[in-house]
């Protein structure tokens, strides 16, 4: 009886971790989940946020699925599991199909900006009953042109105590962003960018961007490296 109970519990277990293969949609993004919802109410790290064209009487939409999932499309692959998102193809135009948990502006009036990618985030309303007087802290990373590029927004100045640091082709970490000041990046189209994050507002803890072998991965529970 207790074998078939551990059998029967391995099954489900297997079973919510499976993934699931989702049909190829290229007007899909991805959508990377907030560190702070990542493990309590979701546990992949990128959902895949899949527009639905409008098929008489449903208006057009975008689905969210949170799910352990797999996309095998003609220019890319994407694989979102517990942990750990990769999505493979060209770097630059993957780049564009990542957005964030986080709407830029208001978040019930404005959408999300595709190709931008919080790395630490905090927000909030000042008239929460109303949900007006939006304020934001946003640490962004986008690709522009072929190099990654910091931006911050401070608001309430909340970051501060985010640090990210970057290491290129495994060699020596380096600060992006110390104390409230970014720095740049120097990478060219055939180097491996790491990037670490730490902080109490990070909204991932690793990322790689694989330009020489056309990749990016995503982690959640990433250790800071020492060095």
């Amino acid at each position: 009886m207790k074998r078939i109970a551990s059998v029967l519990l391995l099954s489900l277990w297997s079973s919510a971790f499976a993934q699931t293969k989702l049909p190829c949609s290229q007007t899909t993004y991805f959508k990377i989940i907030d560190g702070i919802f990542y493990g309590s109410i979701l546990d992949v790290t990128a959902e895949a946020y899949i527009y639905v064209p409008a098929k008489f009487p449903n208006p057009a939409e975008y689905k969210e699925f949170g799910q352990p999932y797999t996309m095998t499309c003609s220019g890319f692959k994407a694989t979102s599991k517990m942990g750990t998102f990769t999505l493979t193809g060209n770097v630059q135009q993957n780049f564009q199909r990542l957005i964030s948990y986080w709407r830029e502006g208001h978040p019930d009036r404005t959408n999300y900006v595709p190709g931008k990618i919080d790395l630490a985030f905090e927000g909030d309303f000042v008239y929460e009953s109303i949900r007006e007087d939006w304020y934001q802290d946003r640490l962004a990373l986008q690709l522009k042109n072929g190099k990654l590029v910091i931006s911050y927004e401070p608001y309430a100045g909340v970051l501060r105590d985010v640090v990210v640091g970057y290491r290129i082709n495994g060699a020596a970490l380096k600060p992006a962003f110390f104390e409230g000041k970014i720095s740049p990046i120097p990478h060219d189209q055939n180097d491996i960018v790491e990037l670490y994050v730490k902080g109490q507002h990070a909204q991932f803890s690793y990322i790689k961007v694989d330009f020489k072998n056309k990749g990016i991965t995503i982690k959640h529970n990433t250790p800071f490296p020492a060095k």
